[in-house]
């Protein structure tokens, strides 16, 4: 049986249609702050087509010595057991100035952008915003401002 010219081309585009309609994983919820963070867990191979066929393990960022920090921070500051504390969201961002998203009242800031993270924690129904300024340590706001940009 041979096919016809128009049915070629409806079969290409329905073809091309399939691999444009975006993936969704059953295991991927929605970040509290609807941007899209990368959470406690990273899959490097989440969303490639041809995985690699000895994949590293996942890299879970509560075991970085900074996000260790901002937990025992966290922990401290809530009365709470460190293991009662979630990592949220974690994602590089650019803050839009040397604030970096967390401005005190009556101070003056450099008006450059700076790149950094943003770690957010949850304790309970709680998220606490923990900010850094390149690789530094975090710095707990408790008064964040929307001055940033997630990078990636």
């Amino acid at each position: 049986m041979s096919l016809g010219r128009p049915t070629l081309a409806l079969t290409g585009m329905l073809l091309l249609g399939a691999c444009s309609m975006p993936s969704e994983r059953p295991d991927a919820s929605p970040a509290p702050t609807d941007l899209p963070l990368e959470t406690s867990t990273v899959d490097p191979t989440a969303g490639s087509a041809t995985p690699d066929p000895s994949p590293s393990p996942p890299v879970d960022v509560r075991v970085r010595p900074r996000v260790v920090a901002a937990i025992r921070d966290l922990a401290s500051r809530e009365s709470v057991a460190p293991e009662q504390a979630e990592v949220a969201a974690f994602t590089p961002v650019t803050w839009s100035d040397g604030s970096i998203g967390c401005p005190k009242p009556g101070m003056a800031y450099p008006q450059v952008q700076v790149e950094g993270e943003l770690l957010i924690l949850r304790v309970g129904a709680r998220l606490f915003q923990y900010h850094s300024r390149g690789a530094g340590p975090f710095t707990h706001c408790a008064d964040p401002t929307a001055g940033y940009t997630v990078d990636g």
